[in-house]
């Protein structure tokens, strides 16, 4: 089941920043009896309620939430402490960036590499035909502006 204020959708040009974040029970309870429709509801409305917050959806089976976000008036930190006081801890932020300027196999492994190598990346999948990279990662660990310097760094630019 999925519950949704709205759905979060990356390509809402009025909001700017679409995340996925992966969300435990904080209290131990196994995810498919915490989470629920009823934390569904409780995450979804945590963070709608924050100014800034274009859509948000939750999704039990997957363990997930999706949110689209004004990055200019909120922070990771600001969302993930929504999700923590509707009684769940963030395990895993996912962001999906364009990255300018890859134009071969080289470019996408050369920009892998730099991702792999951050501390605090779980995942990642870097393609130069789509000029994109997926990276899953541990917000607790690296912030989400570490990983996009890390992109930079590489000499390509990504675009938010």
């Amino acid at each position: 089941s999925s519950s949704s204020a709205k759905a979060a959708d990356p390509s809402d040009a009025a909001v700017g920043v679409a995340i996925t974040f992966f969300a435990k029970s904080k209290d131990g309870m196994p995810l498919e009896l915490s989470f629920g429709t009823v934390g569904e509801l409780k995450v979804t409305e945590a963070l709608a309620s924050l100014e800034g917050v274009g859509k948000a959806a939750a999704c039990s089976k997957e363990k997930k939430v999706n949110v689209a976000f004004d990055g200019k008036k909120l922070k990771d930190k600001q969302l993930m402490a929504a999700i923590q006081k509707a009684g769940f801890k963030v395990s895993a932020e996912m962001v999906e960036v364009k990255v300018d300027g890859m134009s071969c196999g080289a470019c996408s492994t050369k920009v892998s590499k730099a991702l792999a190598d951050l501390k605090g990346v779980q995942t990642q999948e870097v393609c130069h035909e789509s000029g994109k990279a997926l990276v899953k990662f541990d917000p607790n660990t690296v912030s989400r502006q570490k990983v996009l310097a890390a992109i930079d760094n590489t000499g390509f630019k990504t675009i938010q």
